[in-house]
This record gives structure tokens, C-alpha cells and sequence, in this order.
């Protein structure tokens, strides 16, 4: 939290809005998920302003495949975009997964996956056929 207040400091986040229409496809969606309304919102936000949603619970990021939010990427995705595209280094893969396993969060496995797959991305990339 401390992390997210220092980064809506200094602006890299905005706070929005939500409307009764948001809180209403909540409604909706809670029905037939048991999800929290924190990634409920999260979605529902989402796909009213048609942006990403990135999740690291599974059900969410189902429920809102489902709900046809073309947009929906797991923490892994993202974690596997950011060392393909060289945004993170090799370097930082342990601290990354450390700090996730720090956080009581149990994807450490599905990050080290994300983190092979990326490499043979990159791998395939540059290769010269």
C-alpha cells in the first residue's frame, strides 16, 4: 500500500470514478463468481474503459475471459512481457519471485515458467533461419 500511495504521488496512477453502471455489472459478475469486489471493480472498470486488467487470481482473470474482456493477462503474462521486452533484466527474476512468496502469494512457479518462456521468446526473435 505504502508502494501504491508513493506512486499516486507522484502520479503515476489516477484515481477514477465508478459509476452505478460499473457497480451494477459488479453485481452481475459477483453472481457468478465468489471474487472479492476489489477485482470485481477491477474487471468490470476494465472493460468500461476497455483497458487491461491483470490479475494474479485465476478465477478473476477467468471470470473476466468469460465476460468477453479481451483484455484480461495473468501477473505471469505481464512478468513474461517485461523480461522479453527487456523492461526487467535476468537479474531481477529473484527478487521479483521473492517478493511474491514475501507477499504470502503462491505463483512463484507460474513466474519461473513466465520467466523460461520469455527467454525462449526472445530466443526465437533473433534467431536467424
Amino acid at each position: 500500500m505504502d508502494r501504491l500511495r508513493a506512486e499516486q504521488r507522484r502520479g503515476a496512477f489516477q484515481a477514477h470514478s465508478c459509476g452505478i453502471e460499473e457497480l451494477q455489472a459488479i453485481e452481475v459478475l459477483e453472481k457468478r463468481k465468489k471474487l472479492g469486489k476489489g477485482e470485481l471493480s477491477s474487471i468490470a472498470f476494465a472493460m468500461k474503459i476497455r483497458q487491461g486488467v491483470i490479475t494474479d487470481d485465476r478465477k478473476a482473470w477467468q471470470l473476466a475471459k468469460d465476460s468477453g474482456h479481451a483484455y484480461a493477462q495473468t501477473t505471469p503474462h505481464l512478468f513474461s512481457w517485461l523480461i522479453f521486452t527487456g523492461r526487467l533484466g535476468d537479474g531481477d527474476k529473484d527478487t521479483v519471485i521473492t517478493q511474491h512468496i514475501g507477499a504470502g502469494r503462491h505463483i512463484a512457479q507460474h513466474l519461473q515458467t513466465a520467466y523460461e518462456i520469455a527467454l525462449q521468446c526472445r530466443l526465437n526473435s533473433t534467431a536467424k533461419f
